[in-house]
């Protein structure tokens, strides 16, 4: 793409890349640190909906940004798999779906397991729904997380890194590296072991 990248995204890599996830992440480690109170529904609720307009804000800056330049937005990854010829092979998916029920049956059955779970889950993320009129509000949540979160750092830094690490020896992996570092430190909040 010839128009890629333009000022505009430096700035916006700048912005969502580097600045709001470091200041984020630093602010809400520290508030989760010195949290007294542990989530209710109500804030629950307020902190899956504010990241979920947060989430959609980015995304939204991004593609009308990309939209503005004309750029063609299966650049950005909006592409079915049939196009990019590297469908999921079906056996992928099937033995995921196992391993993953597998792991699930044996956390929620196992007593012991189920316990370490829970403690896990308090410690680390203490915001995860515990009541099922937390799930709505905690599904748009991960829905906008599943679908932003690849808009922003892999279809559009992963865009963004390739074009600045052209050239560079080890390019791909600079590529792939560096969204990752700034797609954890978005997530520094939920602690160095999540």
């Amino acid at each position: 793409m010839d128009n890629f990248p333009a000022f505009a995204d430096y700035l916006l890599v700048l912005i969502f890349g580097v600045a709001l996830p470091f200041v984020s992440g630093i602010r809400s480690a520290a508030a989760f640190k010195e949290m007294t109170i542990p989530f209710d529904t109500v804030s629950k609720r307020k902190f899956y909906l504010g990241n979920s307009f947060f989430l959609s804000i980015i995304a939204c800056v991004i593609m009308i940004v990309w939209g503005l330049y004309h750029r063609p937005f299966a650049e950005l990854g909006f592409v079915s798999a049939e196009d990019t010829g590297k469908g999921i092979p079906w056996w992928m998916i099937i033995l995921f779906v196992i391993l993953y029920s597998m792991d699930i049956i044996h956390s929620i059955f196992d007593k012991s397991e189920l316990e370490k779970t829970i403690n896990t889950l308090e410690e680390q993320t203490p915001f995860m729904p515990t009541h099922i009129r937390d799930l709505p509000a905690y599904i748009l949540m991960c829905i906008c997380a599943g679908v932003f979160e690849e808009i922003v750092f892999r279809g559009y830094m992963i865009r963004f890194f390739n074009s600045l690490f052209a050239g560079v020896p080890a390019a791909a992996v600079w590529t792939v590296l560096t969204p990752a570092v700034v797609f954890s430190l978005a997530h520094y909040y939920q602690g160095p072991k999540a």
